[in-house]
């Protein structure tokens, strides 16, 4: 669990995340091969237009708490993970 004070949060998805209000959070998906899997983003269930291993929310709000998932994918073969973001006052 990453719980941090007012400013820029950065981790590993995977992470569970509780941030304030305002605070910036990048979010990274490291996923590597040959070719290069393909990227897949989520937040509660809908997919995000982000196809970057990185995913930046900047000035968080609670309406950007939720569930995120990365999805990275090549060949057929695919790995998920998910982070719990909560955002508060």
């Amino acid at each position: 669990m990453v719980v941090l004070e007012r400013k820029s949060i950065s981790a590993d998805i995977g992470s569970k995340i509780h941030s304030l209000n305002q605070n910036n959070i990048t979010l990274r998906c490291r996923a590597t091969g040959i070719p290069k899997p393909d990227i897949t983003w989520t937040k509660n269930g809908i997919t995000l237009q982000n196809k970057e291993e990185v995913l930046r929310i900047f000035s968080a709000k609670m309406s950007d708490g939720g569930v995120y998932q990365c999805r990275a994918e090549k060949l057929g073969l695919f790995d998920e993970k998910t982070s719990d973001i909560q955002i508060s006052g």
